[in-house]
């Protein structure tokens, strides 16, 4: 950080942005409404008797009876979910207080 000092003489230390005033003023960009529009009426226009997003989905549900496991991994994935995923930690942590770093603030 010191470099970064000695580089950027204005830069100061710790403060990244005045205050008041947040490091990305005009938020996350806006999703273009022309093409959620498009999307929702592709996949909503029917042709041969069925929308768009109903042949897409026979078409992962043939694939997975045929033995595509990435079609019938995206097909439960959006019917029922990804499966939760257990984390054991099985980690001990020592505490270790000597004089030089005890705090003398501290009173329960």
């Amino acid at each position: 950080m010191s470099d970064k000092l000695a580089k950027y003489p204005n830069l100061k230390k710790g403060v990244p942005f005045k205050k008041g005033s947040s490091g990305n003023p005009a938020g996350r960009p806006k999703k273009i409404p022309e093409l959620e529009k498009l999307l929702a009426n592709v996949l909503g226009e029917e042709k041969n008797g069925m929308t768009a997003a109903e042949a897409i989905l026979r078409s992962l549900i043939i694939k997975a009876i045929k033995g595509d496991v990435r079609a019938a991994e995206v097909l439960l994935a959006r019917g029922y979910g990804l499966p939760k995923q257990n984390i054991n930690i099985d980690n001990e942590v020592t505490v270790v207080f000597t004089r030089d770093n005890a705090s003398t603030k501290y009173k329960p």
